[in-house]
Parts: structure tokens; sequence; C-alpha cells
């Protein structure tokens, strides 16, 4: 779904980057976990192609950071900080 932030209430803009806050907190909690599994597995059963899926998950991690800083900007252009 395509929001335009400009477009957004004040209120709606808060309430959207609290949303994108908790969001970027998973994704990071996410890989963190996905990588220590990874080097878990790596170290006991040797290389397998499942090393790699936290790598898929960053794609999502920068992606919804950018969001973030996106929705942060039009808070400091709106002086709602």
């Amino acid at each position: 779904m395509n929001i335009n932030i400009q477009e957004l209430s004040d209120k709606k803009l808060l309430k959207d980057l609290k949303a994108k806050k908790i969001i970027l907190g998973f994704y990071a909690m996410m890989i963190i976990i996905l990588v220590t599994c990874a080097i878990i597995i790596t170290i006991n059963k040797g290389a397998k192609v499942f090393i790699f899926m936290p790598f898929v998950f960053i794609f999502f991690l920068f992606r919804s950071g950018r969001d973030y800083m996106k929705t942060k900007t039009e808070i400091k252009r709106r002086n709602l900080e």
C-alpha cells in the first residue's frame, strides 16, 4: 500500500512513524536471530544453503529503514518533534 506521507495528518504521521519503528526493530531482531542460527548451524553441521537466508531479509530491513527515514524527515519538516 503506497501512502503519500505529505497527505497524512499530523496525528496519522506520528502513528505511522511509531508503527514503522516497531517494524524496523522486528526486522533487525529477526536478522540477528537468523545470523546467529546460521553461525551455530555452520559450526555444528558445516556450510549449507540455508546460511544465506538472512541476506534475503536484509533487503526488507533496508527498505523499511528508508521508509522510516522518509517519515522522520516529513515529521521534522512539519516541526512535530
